[in-house]
């Protein structure tokens, strides 16, 4: 695994500054629920400069129902939660 930055960034506007301004650009990874990165990295399928954490950032693990009748989901839902 090579060896990369964690970043914890606390809300939504810290975590796109951390992001690649292009989307060729593969030197940041997003870590959130359901995902699984960890097996990416040590089988060196990605390998960020950095990977940024979104557990820090508040009411990203929220459920909401619109008035339109949809729902949305933040991106640490969890499968049990859904």
């Amino acid at each position: 695994m090579k060896a990369f930055a964690w970043q914890n960034p606390t809300s939504v506007a810290a975590a796109a500054a951390l992001l690649p301004s292009t989307a060729d650009d593969a030197s940041a990874a997003l870590m959130a629920g359901g995902q699984d990165l960890l097996t990416e990295l040590r089988t060196h399928l990605v390998e960020p400069e950095r990977v940024v954490n979104l557990r820090a950032i508040p009411g990203r693990d929220a459920l909401e129902h619109a008035a339109d009748g949809s729902l949305r989901l933040g991106a640490l839902v969890t499968v049990q939660d859904l």
